[in-house]
């Protein structure tokens, strides 16, 4: 039993190093898929370039490296899941101590303030002294000479613990914004009940312009998080009451690999893309764009890979493809 819960023992930096390890799992074994996929495919309609032939059963291979890759995302998705959670109990413990450390910072400050108030009192009791008689005025002027020496003792104390303590809240505050960056790149696009209701609703008056016509709605093979999102667009819609013709799961990657979301469309729906792009921005933080012209001849969204820090940022300038759905 040890060993099976010894990642909750990790430091930061190992736990920081699996987390990186199960999200590039999670990317090599959606790249094997559809590698996989695409060759299973080629072999079954008699398609495979020779290259791609270099085992005397194509077929059973490319099964392998679809199974297998299925397992690794299932097993990098659980990795996630473990090591961030790990990592938010070392953020919270680590929070948690330089809290406790600020307050006891400020409890030896407010001391030291007590004694400088004490040490002004017994200054102004050695300043009458002074007035009474010469021998104690010398006496009082020593007095006041060591008070003064302890006021300022005192206050290079405070002084001391008081940039001890805007260390410690500093440290505090980077801690707290590494962990919402954190939460933030590892949760999923996802639009809720709410969010689908007030988008439709904004979309409703373009019911009208988008009847007898179908939305092409997408996502990339083996990318689980892409077709959630995607099925929120789709629930958009159908509330809205557009029609929608739904590829989930069945676009495959041809050539450079898409990030965000890329809506495309006639000039006509150009202000039905800008719309949709602008209401579903509003609910999620993400990367969207839409773009319109005559090179297009029907509405299309693709749902591409959630952008994460550390991975290629989208292209600024890019109108997405026209994928071909898997038959």
């Amino acid at each position: 039993m040890g060993y099976l819960f010894s990642w909750a023992r990790l430091s930061k930096s190992a736990t920081e190093s699996c987390l990186d390890a199960a999200e590039i799992t999670i990317l090599l074994a959606g790249l094997i898929l559809a590698y996989g996929a695409i060759g299973e495919y080629l072999e079954e309609h008699g398609r495979l370039p020779r290259w791609m032939t270099w085992s005397k059963r194509p077929r059973l291979v490319f099964v392998w490296m679809v199974a297998l890759s299925l397992v690794g995302e299932f097993a990098g998705d659980a990795g996630v899941f473990v090591f961030s959670r790990r990592l938010q109990s070392i953020s919270d413990i680590e929070v948690a101590a330089l809290g406790k450390q600020a307050g006891q910072a400020n409890e030896r400050a407010k001391v030291l303030e007590a004694q400088v108030k004490g040490y002004d009192k017994q200054i102004a009791d050695d300043k009458v002294l002074v007035a009474s008689s010469d021998a104690a005025s010398r006496e009082a002027v020593a007095d006041v000479s060591k008070a003064s020496a302890r006021i300022a003792e005192a206050q290079k104390d405070a002084a001391e613990s008081r940039k001890e303590t805007a260390q410690f809240n500093e440290t505090a505050e980077r801690e707290r914004l590494a962990r919402i960056n954190l939460e933030k790149q590892v949760t999923w696009r996802t639009l809720n009940d709410g969010d689908c209701t007030v988008v439709a609703n904004q979309m409703r008056p373009f019911a009208k312009s988008m009847s007898g016509r179908k939305v092409n709605v997408g996502s990339y093979l083996g990318d689980p998080e892409g077709a959630i999102f995607a099925a929120g667009i789709i629930a958009i819609l159908k509330r809205a009451g557009i029609d929608f013709e739904p590829h989930i799961g069945m676009n495959m990657a041809s050539g450079e690999l898409r990030f965000g979301v890329y809506a495309t469309a006639p000039t006509a729906d150009g202000p039905f893309i800008d719309s949709l792009i602008s209401g579903v921005h509003s609910r999620v933080d993400t990367f969207l764009k839409a773009e319109s012209g005559p090179k297009y001849t029907e509405v299309r969204i693709l749902i591409g890979v959630k952008p994460v820090a550390g991975l290629p940022e989208p292209l600024k300038d890019f109108a997405p493809p026209n994928p071909t759905p898997k038959q």
